[in-house]
């Protein structure tokens, strides 16, 4: 909260992973706590490992497979208009226990 009615939501940071483990980037994903515009980071194609938070479940690990000239773009927050069962299958991010907690698009 910043000040008496005002509400930001900056994003939370991640990390990324390359296949085998290895750190590859910390992203802070926001300029400050005013900022509720996501961090846009590029990276060679390939699979990587994203290890994030999720509004309201926590750390989620997941993998990404980053392509030549495309955006990726993963939510991680409860958004009643989008809700993860509209999308397909494959786009869906769960937890180890089959909950849905976001998708890529």
């Amino acid at each position: 909260m910043d000040g008496d009615s005002t509400f930001e939501y900056p994003h939370s940071g991640y990390t990324i992973y390359n296949p085998d483990g290895s750190f590859f980037k910390y992203v802070r994903n926001h300029a400050g706590r005013m900022d509720p515009v996501p961090s846009v980071v590029a990276i060679p194609a390939g699979q990587y490992l994203i290890d994030a938070q999720a509004e309201e479940y926590g750390g989620v690990k997941f993998t990404v497979e980053v392509k030549p000239g495309r955006l990726n773009v993963v939510h991680l927050e409860k958004d009643p208009k989008h809700p993860a069962a509209q999308h397909e299958e494959a786009q869906v991010i769960r937890l180890p226990n089959g909950k849905a907690v976001g998708w890529r698009e």
